[in-house]
């Protein structure tokens, strides 16, 4: 009866609180897939661990390696040959499938200059792949 809805007045009014929370912890969230600042001179380590099933990292970023600029790193978790997994880093210019960088298990790093790569200015990457990369990854500038 009125005890009911009595009750659920306040309940309702919580919930709206909570409601409200949920909204700037929405806020929030977007600002992290907004995502991190990186920038200056990395260096990757020698050999990179297989990123888990599923794993697909595509930053839009500009950075040079290996004396060309690139626009865009992925990062995809791939079996080689149908049954080998490993990771498979690629920097691409524009849309393209891009080069591969690294895959281990089978050339490792392409080419040595590939294991540094220099950020244009101040570039903007997802949390996940901020994660992965400071992970694997060290500034030495």
């Amino acid at each position: 009866g009125s005890c009911d809805v009595k009750a659920a007045v306040p309940g309702g009014t919580n919930v709206q609180g909570g409601g409200a929370g949920n909204n700037n912890g929405g806020e929030g969230q977007g600002g992290v897939v907004t995502g991190v600042k990186v920038s200056g001179t990395w260096k990757f380590k020698n050999s990179l661990p297989v990123v888990a099933e599923g794993t697909h990292y595509s930053e839009n970023v500009t950075f040079t390696s290996g004396s060309k600029t690139f626009t865009k790193i992925t990062v995809d978790y791939v079996l080689a040959e149908g049954i080998v997994p490993i990771t498979d880093l690629r920097y691409s210019q524009g849309n393209g499938m891009g080069e591969a960088a690294y895959a281990n298990g089978y050339w490792e790093w392409e080419t040595p200059a590939y294991q540094t790569i220099i950020f244009t200015g101040e570039q903007t990457v997802s949390q996940e792949f901020y994660n992965w990369f400071t992970a694997n990854a060290t500034k030495i500038s």
